[in-house]
């Protein structure tokens, strides 16, 4: 089994979540949502709250969670 090392950055991956669901940033980045999720956690990114994707559907405009400046991870 090949290990591949990929490095995120913190701007491009909130600018991502924020853009489309977990679930196809994950696909692009070939990993699971679940473990997306849990970067997104240690590196201090916000991800769209449940029912967000449904708002933004139904044509309302959902609070956008902002990235913090400070952040140890």
């Amino acid at each position: 089994m090949s290990w591949k090392q990929t490095i995120f950055d913190r701007e491009t991956l909130y600018a991502e979540v924020w853009k489309e669901p977990v679930s196809t940033v994950a696909k692009r980045y070939l990993v699971s949502d679940v473990a997306l999720r849990k970067i997104c956690v240690k590196l201090g990114v916000p991800v769209p709250p449940l029912g967000y994707w449904a708002k933004l559907a139904a044509g309302r405009t959902p609070p956008i969670t902002k990235l913090g400046a400070n952040h140890k991870g």
